[in-house]
C-alpha cells in the first residue's frame, strides 16, 4: 500500500550532513507497571532490536514511543536523536503530530455541540436554526453565501458537519491552493471556486480544508480562538502541559525536536509561523510528546473521561461519534492481516489480526506519527518519528508489532514481505501533506521526464510560454523563461543557484509560495505539454549544513500541463494552460480513467500584472516597473491587448507630466515611482523611499486615475457592439471593455491586493 515513489519526499541534490548514519539506540522505560495479569510488556529487548533495524533501513535519526492500557500504566521508549548536534530523543521530545491532530478538532466540536445541548453556549445560532448537531447543515451555521458556498449548489444546501468530517464533501484536497498568509475563513469563502469530482456522500476523498472550516466553526460559535478552546477544555484537564500549536513555545521548552530527511539533512519546521498554525490548526500543527499523548490515549480508552482525575473530559456519546466509522476509505482489505478501512471524524476504524484498531496517521515534512487504540483490549500506543515521507511505513510497522507483542500474535515478517501491516491510513498517508486520493489502483510508473532529460524541439520558444497566469482554484504565478531577464526572474533563478539565467536548465520557473511549496519547475515534454514539479528550495542551505537543497513534494512524480495557442492571430501566442487533473494527479496516471482527470484546472495569461501582495513585482523597486510595462507593449504589438486595455494604461500615463506621455520605454525613474506609490496605495500600503511621491496628493491622483479607468471599461461596456472591427482582431471595444473591467473587479483569488487586466483572447 505504501508505495515509495510517493513516499518519497528526499530533498534534490542533498548533501550529507556530518551523520553517515544514525546512532544505535537503547530504550528508555518509565513507569512501567506491568506485573498486574493480563498484562504484557510492550517495550521489550526485541521491540528495541526491531526499532533499530528499521532506524537503519529507513534512515531514521529518532523515535519516541509511548504504550499506555486503560488502568493508566504506560510505558516509554526512545531511540536515536533528536537534533543535528546529537541530543538523544527521550520520552518528553516534541514532535509535530500531523494528521494525529484532527482528533483534537473533532472532539472540540463534539465539546462544542455539548454545551449547546445543555444551554452552555455564549453564542447563539442564527436565526431559525434550533439545535446544533453534527447532522447539522453548514449552510445553516452560516446563512447566505458570503462565507459558505461550494461550486455544486446541492452540495452547499444539503452538506453536514459529519460530512465534511468524514471526507466525503465531493472535493479532492486541493492541498496546492492555500497560502501561508490564509486564514480559515479565507480558505471557507475560496471553496466555491474548488471544483468536485464527486457528489455530496458519493465517495470519500481526504481533504484538509473542511478541517479549517471545522476551525472557523469554533472560533464562531464558541467566541474563543481555536487554540485557546482546545487548551481549555481538553489539554489542561488531561494535563498535558508540553502540548502546543506554537512552535516558539515548543522550541523554548528546549524538547523540540529537529525534522530531517532521509538524507540525514535538517530541514525548517513546516507550520511554524502562527499564520499557518492556526489556518492548520484542525488539521495537522498540533505539537506534543509520547508523554502528553499517552494522556490522551488513557482518556480514550476510559470512554472520554480522565483515568488519574476521573474528569469527564470527552463526553462519551462525542467519542461514541467521532470514532464510528462513517465512509469508506477502502472496499477491499488491502492485505489478509486487515480488515476493509472506515471514517469516522479524525479517526479510522479497522481490524488488524482480528483485533478492532482505532487509529489515525500523522505527517509533515520531517515528521511521522501514529495513534492507536484497541478499544476492546483496552490499550494504545503512539509512534513519534523525526524524518520525512520516506520513513512513512515506519509508525504503522512499530504499532503493528506493539498489538502483536502484547497479544502475543505471530510477528509480521521482515519490511517488505506480503505480509508487512500496511498503515491503516491509506490512502490519506499524505496526511496533512498535499494528498493524491481519487487515483486510479494501477502500479505507480514513475515519470521518465526528470530535469535531467533531454528537452524536444518546443513548438514555440520558451520564451513565449513565459509570463503570468490565473486560476481561480491555485491563484497566479509568472513563469520564467531561460530568456527573461527581468529582476523578478533574476532573483527566481537566483533560488535554484543559477548564476546567468541563460545558463539555466531549458524550462520555465516560478514561485509558487503555498504551504507546502516555494517554486515550480515546467519541463517540456512535447509540443505544448510540459511536465511540472513541485519543490521547496532552501537557496542558503539549513542548520549546519549551508549547501543549497531542494526538497521534491511526492518524489519524482510530477504534474502535467497543457498550454493553447490562439492560432488565428498572426503570430502566435500562448493565451493560458491547462493541468488536467491539477495538482491531485501524477501525470503518469493520466489516460488510465481516473475521475480527476475531469478537474481539468485552467490558467489564463495574464496581459498586464499590477499586484504587489503575490510577489511579482518587489515593492518600489526603480528596475521591476519597467519589466512589468515592456511586457505590456510586447502584448500590444501582438494585437493581444485590446484599446480598452490600452485606454487604462493611457489613464494611467495621464496622471504624469506630459513629456513623460510619449512612450512607455522613454518613463524615467521618478516616474516609475511614481507609479510604483500609486499602486502601492491603492493597496493600502505605503513605499519606504522618496518622500515627495509619499504625498496625499500623488497618491489622490492615482486613486482617481485607477477609478476612472475603471469607471470608462465600465461605460465602454455598457455602449460596446458585438461588430468586428477587422478579421484579425481580437475583439469589439465594447466586449473587451466588459471583460476588461470583469477581469478587474472579480474576487480577489490571490490573497494578494492591487488590480490586474486579464489576457484578452
Amino acid at each position: 500500500m505504501f508505495t515509495k515513489s510517493l513516499l518519497a519526499l528526499a530533498c534534490l541534490g542533498c548533501a550529507f550532513s556530518a551523520y553517515a548514519a544514525p546512532p544505535d539506540g537503547t530504550a528508555s522505560q518509565f513507569h512501567a507497571a506491568l506485573d498486574q495479569p493480563g498484562l504484557r510488556p510492550a517495550i521489550t529487548p526485541e521491540f528495541s532490536t526491531f526499532v533499530n533495524m528499521l532506524r537503519k533501513q529507513y534512515s531514521v535519526h529518532g523515535v519516541s514511543v509511548g504504550v499506555v492500557h486503560r488502568d493508566g500504566h504506560t510505558e516509554y521508549g526512545s531511540w536515536g536523536i533528536r537534533t543535528e548536534d546529537g541530543d538523544p530523543t527521550t520520552p518528553n521530545t516534541l514532535f509535530q503530530i500531523g494528521s494525529c491532530s484532527k482528533a483534537f478538532l473533532a472532539a472540540g466540536l463534539g465539546i462544542l455541540i455539548e454545551d449547546f445541548s445543555k444551554g452552555l453556549n455564549t453564542t447563539a445560532l442564527p436565526l431559525g436554526l434550533q439545535s446544533f448537531s453534527w447532522e447539522t447543515a453548514i449552510q445553516d451555521l452560516f446563512p447566505g453565501d458570503s462565507e459558505w458556498r461550494l461550486y455544486d449548489y446541492w452540495a452547499t444546501e444539503r452538506a453536514t458537519l459529519r460530512d465534511v468530517l468524514s471526507h466525503v464533501s465531493g472535493l479532492p484536497s486541493y492541498d496546492l491552493s492555500y497560502k501561508p498568509t490564509d486564514t480559515p475563513l479565507d480558505v471557507v469563502k475560496r471553496m466555491r471556486h474548488l471544483k468536485p469530482t464527486f457528489e455530496l456522500r458519493q465517495q470519500y476523498q481526504y481533504n484538509n480544508q473542511m478541517y479549517m472550516l471545522g476551525v472557523h466553526i469554533v472560533e464562531t460559535y464558541s467566541g474563543t480562538a481555536y487554540f485557546s478552546f482546545i487548551k481549555e477544555r481538553i489539554f489542561n484537564p488531561l494535563n498535558m502541559t508540553s502540548t502546543t500549536y506554537y512552535m516558539d513555545s515548543a522550541i523554548k521548552s528546549g524538547n523540540m525536536s529537529h525534522a530531517f530527511t532521509a538524507n540525514y539533512r535538517r530541514i525548517p519546521y513546516h507550520l511554524a509561523d502562527w499564520y499557518t498554525a492556526r489556518l492548520l490548526g484542525g488539521a495537522g500543527s498540533l505539537i506534543s510528546s509520547a508523554v502528553d499523548m499517552t494522556k490522551w490515549v488513557a482518556m480514550l480508552l476510559n470512554k472520554g473521561v480522565n483515568p488519574y482525575t476521573q474528569e469527564v473530559v470527552v463526553p462519551p456519546q462525542v467519542l461514541a461519534y467521532v470514532t464510528w466509522a462513517y465512509s469508506i476509505m477502502s472496499g477491499a482489505a488491502p492485505s489478509s492481516s486487515t480488515s476493509i478501512y472506515g471514517y469516522g471524524m479524525g479517526w479510522t476504524r479497522y481490524t488488524y489480526k482480528g483485533h478492532e484498531v482505532v487509529a489515525h496517521s500523522g505527517g509533515l515534512p520531517g515528521f511521522m506519527s501514529y495513534t492507536a487504540f484497541l478499544p476492546w483490549e483496552g490499550f494504545g500506543a503512539v509512534v513519534l518519528v523525526n524524518n520525512d515521507f520516506q520513513a512513512g511505513e515506519v509508525p504503522g510497522l512499530l504499532f503493528a508489532r506493539i498489538v502483536e507483542t502484547v497479544l502475543a500474535l505471530p510477528r509480521v515478517q521482515s519490511p517488505g514481505s506480503d505480509t508487512i501491516f500496511q498503515d491503516p491510513s491509506f490512502p490519506i498517508f499524505f496526511d496533512v501533506m498535499p494528498n493524491l486520493h481519487g487515483m486510479p489502483k494501477h502500479p505507480m510508473r514513475p515519470s521518465s521526464i526528470l530535469r535531467s532529460a533531454p528537452v524536444p524541439s518546443p513548438s514555440l520558444p520558451l520564451s513565449s510560454y513565459a509570463g503570468t497566469y490565473t486560476s481561480p482554484t491555485y491563484g497566479t504565478l509568472t513563469l520564467c523563461s531561460p530568456n527573461t531577464i527581468s529582476v523578478y526572474c533574476r532573483q527566481v533563478f537566483g533560488s535554484f543557484g543559477i548564476s546567468s539565467p541563460r545558463t539555466a536548465d531549458p524550462g520555465l520557473y516560478a514561485v509558487w509560495p503555498t504551504v507546502w511549496s516555494t517554486h515550480l519547475v515546467f519541463k517540456q515534454r512535447s509540443g505544448h505539454r510540459f511536465s511540472v514539479e513541485v519543490l521547496t528550495v532552501h537557496p542558503q542551505g539549513y542548520g549546519k549544513n549551508r549547501t543549497r537543497f531542494e526538497e521534491r513534494l511526492y518524489g519524482s512524480i510530477t504534474f502535467a500541463a497543457e498550454f493553447t495557442v490562439d492560432r488565428p492571430y498572426s503570430p502566435v501566442h500562448v493565451t493560458g494552460f491547462t493541468m488536467p487533473a491539477g495538482f491531485e494527479m501524477p501525470e503518469s496516471f493520466l489516460g488510465l480513467g481516473g475521475v480527476l482527470e475531469k478537474l481539468q484546472i485552467h490558467f489564463e495569461k495574464v496581459a498586464l500584472v499590477l499586484d504587489f501582495n503575490s510577489g511579482l513585482l518587489p515593492l518600489c523597486s526603480q528596475s521591476s516597473i519597467p519589466n512589468t510595462f515592456v511586457v505590456a507593449k510586447k502584448l500590444d504589438q501582438r494585437e493581444a491587448m485590446t484599446k480598452a486595455t490600452l485606454a487604462y494604461i493611457d489613464a494611467l500615463k495621464s496622471a504624469l507630466p506630459a513629456q513623460y506621455s510619449s512612450g512607455l520605454q522613454s518613463l524615467p525613474s521618478p516616474t516609475l515611482h511614481l507609479i510604483d506609490a500609486i499602486l502601492r496605495f491603492t493597496s493600502g500600503g505605503e513605499c519606504p523611499e522618496d518622500a515627495e511621491l509619499r504625498t496625499k496628493e500623488n497618491w489622490k491622483v492615482g486613486q482617481d486615475t485607477i477609478r476612472k479607468a475603471l469607471e470608462g471599461a465600465k461605460v465602454a461596456a455598457a455602449n460596446g457592439s458585438s461588430k468586428r472591427t477587422r478579421e484579425d482582431a481580437p475583439d469589439d471595444e465594447g466586449h473587451a471593455a466588459k471583460k476588461t473591467y470583469a477581469a478587474a473587479h472579480q474576487p480577489d483569488i490571490s490573497g494578494g491586493g492591487g488590480l490586474y487586466i486579464a489576457h484578452l483572447p
